[in-house]
């Protein structure tokens, strides 16, 4: 099992980088026919040949072409390096990402190690791996490594030199990827500025500039100056390469997105619909350019009322976003970025289907459902076949020796990618000093790159050979579900699924699905502040001292320092009432009819609404009114990933609920750590510095949780200091209580077995013991495993970690268990409580949803996960984890016993409020 969770946040697709376009000429001779001439005679013909479109012909003169200069010339010569370069624009041209990504990791490397960083090829090759990550969704990578480039090529190349502009061009693509628009805009004028100032207004460089440019501008909102521009870039274009040359489509698709943006919408059909005709043959039905063309032209259809003609793109659309992810030789973690770009184009699709009326709703939540958790459910998928009974000893010994391999390999580059770390822990735990210079790619992060991306493939591989070998044992993973019916079937009476979509706009719509198996639309409109409401509620109720909190003429709230929003009014009174009575209207009202008969609700989030503390919004429905009526006080709820993983978390419970040979329940707390200085016992560090938004400062200099920043720095685990947790020792003695008298009330052949209840405390609550359990088999064999401790949330996922006893530690177990370790566990457990701070934060992946800790665990075998979303009090938690597994002992589910406990914290004499009982949500069925 292999477990991807390093991810980066992509935001709208952008502009793809530009191409050029020169004359045609005709294919020359193969160069290894014949092996004494020079390797390279033919490089001018196949730049002919890319130049003029033809990336296909270019490709089968450059790749055998390639392999003799490596071979006659050897890596390191100059013309084994364009050939390189001129191989992978092809490969990117023809939106092979799978092949142009390990091609650009490789030139880079070489040259970083033989010319150096300043280096012209080496500046060109920065340029071109960062539009590659750019391309596969990797925009923070992407923007690291093109900053630093520009950055060298400006100082050392000058303003004005080709390089030079052309990092212009790709840091305005990165940063409009970013959304970060009005800077796009200012980097793709001074790419023109400076083409002009040294070439002719007739040049093809200019005309792609004039292109790029207006392409900025779009996105910025700007169509009144960027109609002419598009306009006069695809006239030029057509003039001379004509229209079914591949930069033409590019400026075709360009000039279609502002006629829609301005409700030209004729003009945009007119243009698209043949656009498309050409692009299926020239650049292929899953090529990046293809899909852009088919979104916008849906966009302008559905606006013209099209309806039907809609539809119908949007399905063809929809597979080839399908062909696009399924490149063989991407890894698992270049498909969750990849599948991110394109998470907007399936909203756009799923909402139409869900407008157009009932009979398209199946299609349209099948197709939601693609939007969701993708990576997460094939993983699950292989994980439990590979587990089956059957598989022989030896085949597990080399599965298992790669998987180590991987997650090691993960860890190690996800450390490399951490935010610089501080100099010094300050004494409430975050740093005293911070480094936020950036550092550049090396050769050694290319190379760790590298060999994970071989590893992962030749991990596919043999997971393949043992399924053609052992097909009893290692079955081939299931399918992507989308057929509600089934989930529907194992609904109960009082439960409902329910689905949310925000997309980056502030769109947002629902798909809910009862036991009926009828899955139901609603259109909840376009709320563009819905997500920094949602980051005020959420900080609001954790208890922070925030800056001024105010509200928008649309109702939304947001935080703002100085100068208010324009329209906006300054918050008074009890503004968290307000905040929560808003988002109760957005998210809650308009369902009511599908939510208010249920008691479970089954929520699969989306977007910055996986951080909603949904549980303490007042109810918009009560009856009799009942002012202040939260959530908690009438309905339990719970999370889950996706409607796919729904179903598999189904399925799951349903093996085991005829499984009684487990045993009850293994705790651990009241572990060893070293003590830092000051301040209450509270279940977590938060890193102090590179936090969004930046402006929810924690007492002692602390900051909100939140998304942290790609970063270029090391941050060593083992520099953090924690403080010991007393709370967690009176917690899971009580809560080993409450399992051992149940274990007494329970049949015989429970309460006859000694071991049903297993607590480990001190220097036994250690990863060694942790991992000695799973090695024998016997963590597998418990129902219930609580980890009462501090909790680590780093900005890379894969480190993120419950963290055990800091003494006595090893090479092999250094007490964190990260994500990317917990995801090689074997569990069979019902429930793991991760009772620590923010183990239910982390990043956010379009396509995903929430990576790091509730990710590796549903891929462990777990059914039901506890988890914060924000530093919790120790002795309040511990009281709030022995009063839920209180209810669980009554026979209650976890859903059903997280929702009781609730309702015993709100009438707490000191712990009602919500930043005591909120933070905790449970991820299951």
């Amino acid at each position: 099992m292999l477990i991807m969770l390093a991810g980066v946040v992509a935001a709208a697709p952008a502009a793809p980088y530009p191409r050029r376009a020169h004359p045609p000429a005709q294919p020359a001779a193969n160069p290894a026919a014949n092996p004494t001439a020079n390797p390279t005679a033919d490089l001018p013909a196949a730049l002919a040949l890319q130049q003029a479109g033809r990336h296909r012909e270019a490709v089968a003169l450059l790749e055998p072409m390639l392999r003799a200069a490596r071979r006659q010339l050897g890596e390191r010569h100059t013309d084994t390096v364009q050939v390189a370069m001129q191989l992978g624009r092809c490969y990117q041209a023809l939106g092979q990402l799978d092949r142009v990504l390990p091609l650009d990791e490789r030139v880079l490397a070489q040259l970083l190690a033989w010319r150096g960083r300043q280096h012209r090829q080496t500046l060109a090759a920065m340029v071109n791996l960062s539009t590659t990550y750019f391309d596969l969704g990797q925009h923070a990578r992407a923007l690291r490594l093109q900053s630093e480039g520009l950055r060298l090529a400006e100082r050392h190349l000058g303003p004005d030199a080709p390089i030079t502009v052309r990092a212009l061009t790709s840091m305005a693509t990165i940063l409009a990827g970013l959304r970060r628009y009005d800077e796009a805009v200012a980097f793709d004028r001074r790419a023109l500025v400076a083409r002009r100032r040294t070439l002719p207004e007739s040049h093809p460089d200019i005309e792609s500039s004039l292109n790029n440019l207006s392409n900025s501008l779009i996105s910025a909102g700007r169509h009144a100056e960027a109609v002419p521009l598009a306009e006069l870039a695809l006239q030029r274009r057509r003039q001379r390469l004509g229209e079914a040359h591949p930069a033409t489509l590019t400026a075709t698709l360009n000039l279609g997105e502002n006629y829609t943006a301005v409700g030209r919408h004729a003009d945009a059909i007119a243009l698209l619909q043949p656009a498309l005709d050409r692009a299926r043959p020239v650049l292929g039905p899953d090529h990046v350019d293809t899909l852009y063309i088919q979104y916008t032209l849906v966009a302008a259809l559905h606006e013209a009322g099209r309806t039907p003609e809609a539809l119908a793109v949007a399905a063809e659309a929809v597979q080839g976003i399908e062909m696009r992810r399924q490149q063989t030789q991407l890894g698992a973690a270049e498909r969750q970025s990849l599948l991110a770009n394109l998470v907007q184009d399936l909203q756009l699709y799923a909402r139409l289907h869900g407008q157009a009326g009932a009979a398209h709703w199946p299609a349209g939540l099948a197709i939601a459902e693609r939007s969701k958790a993708r990576t997460l459910v094939e993983t699950m998928a292989e994980v439990a076949a590979e587990r089956r009974a059957g598989l022989p000893p030896e085949a597990r010994q080399r599965l298992d020796a790669l998987e180590a391999q991987a997650v090691d390999l993960e860890q190690r580059q996800a450390a490399r990618s951490q935010p610089s770390p501080p100099l010094t822990i300050g004494p409430a735990g975050g740093p005293a000093q911070a480094d936020s210079t950036p550092v550049g790619i090396t050769p050694a992060d290319i190379a760790l790159a590298t060999r994970r991306r071989d590893l992962a493939l030749q991990l596919a591989g043999v997971r393949r050979a043992l399924a053609q070998q052992f097909p009893q044992a290692v079955a081939a993973p299931e399918a992507l579900a989308d057929d509600a019916a089934t989930v529907a079937a194992r609904l109960g009476p009082d439960e409902v699924y329910l689905s949310w979509l925000l997309d980056a706009d502030g769109r947002l719509h629902s798909w809910l699905l009862g036991p009926d198996g009828q899955p139901q639309f609603v259109d909840g409109g376009l709320h563009p502040g819905l997500a920094a409401t949602v980051a005020v509620y959420k900080a609001l109720l954790e208890g922070h001292r925030l800056p001024p909190v105010w509200q928008r003429a649309d109702g939304a709230f947001q935080l703002a320092e100085g100068t208010p929003p324009p329209g906006s009014r300054r918050a008074t009174g009890d503004v968290a009432a307000q905040v929560g009575a808003y988002l109760s209207r957005v998210l809650l009202a308009p369902l009511q009819t599908q939510l208010s008969p249920r008691a479970h609700w089954i929520v699969a989030p989306d977007n910055t609404l996986a951080f909603l503390p949904l549980e303490a919004l007042p109810l918009p429905w009560a009856a009799p009114p009942q002012p202040g009526l939260r959530v908690a006080e009438r309905h339990a709820v719970s999370r889950v990933q996706s409607l796919a993983v729904l179903q598999a978390l189904q399925a799951r419970r349903l093996a085991r609920s005829h499984d009684d040979g487990r045993r009850l329940l293994l705790a651990m707390g009241d572990a060893q750590y070293q003590q830092d200085a000051g301040g209450a016992p509270r279940r977590g560090l938060q890193r102090g510095w590179q936090l969004a938004p930046p402006a929810l400062a924690l007492p002692g200099g602390r900051r909100a949780a939140g998304v942290m920043d790609d970063g270029a720095g090391r941050v060593p685990l083992s520099a953090l200091r924690w403080s010991n947790l007393p709370g967690t020792a009176l917690e899971v003695a009580g809560v080993a209580e409450v399992a051992r008298t149940l274990v007494a009330a329970a049949p015989q052949a429970m309460a006859g077995d000694a071991g049903q209840v297993t607590v480990l405390t001190g220097a036994a609550a250690s990863e060694s013991s942790l991992a000695a359990l799973n090695a024998s088999g016997e963590l597998a064999r418990y129902r219930w495993l609580l980890f009462a401790a501090h909790g680590y949330l780093a900005s890379e996922p894969a480190l993120s970690s419950i963290v055990l006893s800091q003494r006595h530690k090893s090479a092999q177990h250094d007490g964190y268990v990260t994500a990317a370790e917990w995801a090689r566990y074997h569990l069979r457990s019902d429930l793991v409580v991760l009772s620590a701070c923010d183990t239910g934060a982390g990043q956010l992946l379009p396509g995903e949803g929430v990576l790091g800790l509730p990710y590796a665990l549903a891929v462990a075998g777990n059914l039901n996960t506890l988890l914060s979303l924000w530093p919790v009090d120790d002795e309040a938690t511990a009281a709030f984890m022995q009063g839920f597994f209180g209810q669980l002992a009554a026979g209650r589910r976890p859903a059903q016993a997280l929702a009781a406990q609730r309702l015993v914290f709100l009438q707490h004499p000191r712990w009602f409020a919500p930043r005591y009982w909120a933070p905790f949500v449970l991820y299951g069925p």
